[in-house]
């Protein structure tokens, strides 16, 4: 629907069929994204994400979702493949640069014990994309999910996650995730204020 919306009539046929490409494109990406948000179904998000791909060869960053949508299914080396594209096809994309991170925070916890290294790595690219856009409240979630109860200095991650929760005040999910950084860090009393923010807005009381 979305593709046959993009064709106008009166157009020469190969302008018709680039618009059709176009249109199809952006569906496909859109849904994979909003698949992997959701965090449902990621062989599903990667079938459309490879779809938007084929109908694009310029833009990197469905290679680098797709990355995201095979590190989260374990298949880490058509992950780095598909991120070293997306990398050279949008060097400067803060959604590569997440997209980055996430790979390798997902790749440093499949392992036992936990790849130091690549958590390191992956915290260096949330950084990064947090200078690309400080407006993406992903990146900044992403970092704080770097961090957990066995570093001795979640301070960091507590900051990033309550600058996500000023970027993004009704997704739920940060608000939680802010709770378990607080008990980490020992602050009860903010870790309640945080879930009570959430339970009042998953019951739409103030």
């Amino acid at each position: 629907v979305i593709a046959a919306r993009t064709v106008r009539i009166g157009t020469p046929a190969t302008e018709q069929l680039s618009l059709w490409k176009l249109g199809r494109h952006s569906a496909a990406r859109l849904i994979g994204e909003a698949l992997l948000r959701m965090g449902a179904r990621p062989s599903l998000a990667r079938d459309f994400l490879a779809a938007a791909i084929s109908t694009s060869s310029d833009d990197g960053e469905p290679s680098a979702l797709l990355a995201v949508a095979l590190s989260r299914m374990e298949h880490f080396d058509g992950a780095q493949e598909a991120l070293a594209r997306a990398r050279e096809q949008s060097p400067q994309s803060p959604l590569v640069t997440l997209a980055t991170g996430e790979v390798n925070l997902l790749l440093a916890r499949s392992t036992e014990p936990v790849d130091d290294a690549r958590i390191e790595a992956a915290r260096r690219a949330f950084r990064r994309a947090i200078e690309l856009d400080p407006t993406l409240p992903a990146p900044h979630v992403g970092l704080g999910r770097s961090f957990d109860e066995d570093d001795s200095d979640v301070s960091e991650g507590i900051g990033a996650l309550e600058r996500a929760r000023e970027l993004a005040a009704i997704d739920p999910e940060i608000g939680l995730r802010l709770a378990k950084a607080y008990i980490a860090a020992g602050r009860k009393r903010a870790a309640r204020a945080a879930l009570l923010a959430v339970a009042r807005w998953a019951t739409g009381t103030s």
